[in-house]
């Protein structure tokens, strides 16, 4: 059964903020173009409002009043006299808690991977689909926020399992990447409108990569970053060659390199410990970022095409320079590699390989029904690696304290007291039959 439930506040968000605060089809055209001031506030929440959160009670508080405040907004906003200026500020400032709950609960998940592709993806798809109904701009601002109300109605687990330090590796490429992607986006898009013969057919594109992307996620995770860069370099080249048929391909391209980054951004948040702290440091770089790119491309002369794109150039080699950066700090690829299916030949440390662990269990195994499930696998693998506890809960997506209750049962089910008994006993197993 796939794992929607933990996915729906994420994709309510998402829903919401394509539809109506990022520029989208529900925003008023009396309000202008004031994305810069959504932007905005919204960086600044993200920074601060962790210092606000540092305790259960008051983060969960927070977090379902926030959301709710963002409810009544969006239905007050079809027919305030309110400033837009002022009431994109107001959302800005608390939509980050719909934000901070959405991945709170997406921690939660038994696997947070699909249900954060799920949820972009079916985000997406309501944006298409809502576009296309025929229906007065009020009952579709009404469904954009009842599209809101999961992230109020389900749990959200608070957490301090957090890894600071390995978020903050991602810091400088997030902001280079979506600041860049910003511009890219400001230019295409109004050329893509002339040309477009369905407008919106291109989120099925951002669609197609995120649900493509579980599959590079846990195939090989840094692959997917890389061709989500890729993607939007080329986005960016079919747009200098002109003509409808790459204007299309340069917009599909675009959404297709978000739709890769997206996830990404957010597997790491939650693999990272998904904490109010962390959420606010990965999307209040995402948001200055898109803020900044807002100001660039609103400077920028549009017939500057060349000078759009040698810069264009240089930012994304910065982001690979830096990005092959964190693969050295690493000591070589993610070892999401070596979980989901990577290179079976490769060593495993302790003397024991990929390959060897299936037939070493089944031979440390007393009864049948003792039998680790697929995730303490997964878990042990690391371990045996020399994974500390964090950095695999880091790899595969969960908290540090699930990774040590997974330690706990496998333990158990080993029938040893704990880690050094178990690194023993497979040891032993893997000598019987390879000595």
């Amino acid at each position: 059964m796939l794992p929607i439930t933990e996915a729906l506040p994420l994709a309510g968000f998402v829903f919401w903020l394509i539809s109506f605060p990022m520029n989208g089809f529900l925003m008023p055209e009396q309000w202008g173009s004031y994305l810069f001031f959504f932007t905005f506030s919204s960086a600044v929440s993200y920074f601060l409002s962790p210092f606000l959160l540092k305790k259960e009670k008051v983060f969960d508080i927070l977090s379902r009043s926030g959301t709710l405040l963002v409810v009544l907004l969006t239905l007050l906003s079809p027919l305030s006299q309110i400033s837009g200026k002022v009431m994109l500020s107001l959302m800005g400032i608390l939509s980050v808690f719909v934000m901070f709950r959405s991945i709170a609960v997406l921690r939660s998940s038994r696997d947070p991977l699909v249900s954060a592709a799920l949820a972009i993806a079916i985000g997406n798809i309501l944006v298409f689909a809502l576009s296309y109904l025929d229906l007065q701009d009020i009952f579709k601002f009404f469904i954009v926020a009842a599209s809101l109300f999961p992230a109020i109605i389900i749990s959200a687990g608070y957490s301090e399992d957090s890894n600071v330090r390995e978020i903050k590796k991602y810091l400088a490429f997030i902001f280079i990447f979506y600041l860049v992607g910003g511009i890219l986006y400001a230019y295409i898009m109004p050329q893509y409108e002339k040309v477009a013969i369905f407008n919106g057919f291109e989120l099925l594109s951002y669609v197609f990569s995120a649900l493509v992307g579980i599959y590079l996620v846990r195939k090989r995770r840094d692959i997917a970053l890389a061709l989500g860069i890729i993607l939007g370099t080329l986005s960016f080249s079919f747009m200098l060659l002109g003509g409808p048929f790459f204007t299309t391909l340069s917009m599909f391209s675009s959404q297709a390199s978000f739709g890769l980054v997206d996830l990404y951004i957010v597997f790491l948040l939650v693999a990272c410990g998904g904490t109010a702290r962390i959420t606010g440091l990965g999307f209040g770089t995402v948001c200055l970022a898109i803020t900044c790119g807002e100001a660039v491309s609103s400077s920028i002369d549009r017939a500057s095409a060349p000078v759009i794109a040698a810069g264009n150039i240089i930012l994304v080699t910065s982001v690979i320079i830096f990005y092959l950066t964190i693969l050295r700090e690493k000591g070589g690829f993610s070892v999401a590699e070596d979980v989901f299916g990577g290179n079976n030949s490769e060593s495993l440390g302790k003397g024991i390989f990929k390959g060897e662990l299936e037939e070493i269990l089944e031979r440390s195994y007393e009864p049948f029904q003792k039998r680790l499930s697929e995730k303490e696998k997964s878990v042990l693998l690391l371990v045996i690696q020399g994974k500390t506890y964090r950095d695999a809960a880091t790899d595969l997506g969960i908290s540090e304290s699930t990774v040590k209750t997974h330690m706990k049962r496998i333990c158990e089910k080993m029938g040893v007291y704990n880690k050094d008994d178990l690194m023993e006993k497979l040891l032993s197993s893997g000598r019987t039959d390879y000595d």
